[in-house]
């Protein structure tokens, strides 16, 4: 066989290749896309949350009732961002519903009454909670962050 022959027979087979190989790679690049958007989507609604929850108007609100008025609309954001967090989660994983709790129990904490919880005890369970939130966000972050650069290492 002639060069010619050769090089001819190697471009068919690189093309050939490239046809069957490309959806592959084009299917697994929207994947990771859609992952990166959801990863970014969940920490900026966590941030936003946690943020939110450690403005003094809005975590002493129910706690003061001559404040209660200024509170409805970052309560509405509160509601909001609850139910946007638990629906970028998947309740079937456990650390997805550890933060599905963790969520609901925050915002619970921030509608108890003064005379439910004394100032301190408020502020300790508070800031465990903040902190509990963020470490199980990292984690599930962190974890979706390797499955999608796994692929393109």
């Amino acid at each position: 066989m002639d060069k010619s022959a050769v090089i001819s027979i190697m471009s068919l087979a690189v093309a050939l290749a490239a046809l069957f190989l490309a959806p592959y790679f084009a299917h697994r690049k929207i994947i990771s896309e859609m992952r990166q958007a959801w990863i970014n989507a969940l920490r900026d609604s966590v941030a936003d949350l946690l943020s939110l929850v450690a403005r003094s108007e809005v975590a002493w609100a129910y706690r003061e009732p001559d404040d209660v008025d200024d509170f409805l609309e970052p309560q509405a954001k509160l509601m909001f961002l609850e139910n946007k967090i638990e629906l970028l989660l998947n309740p079937q994983r456990e650390q997805h519903r550890e933060l599905i709790a963790l969520t609901h129990q925050i915002i619970d904490l921030i509608f108890k009454s003064k005379k439910d919880l004394s100032e301190d005890e408020f502020i300790d369970r508070k800031a465990g909670l903040e902190l509990a939130i963020t470490a199980v966000t990292q984690h599930i972050i962190r974890r979706e962050w390797s499955r999608t650069t796994r692929f393109w290492r």
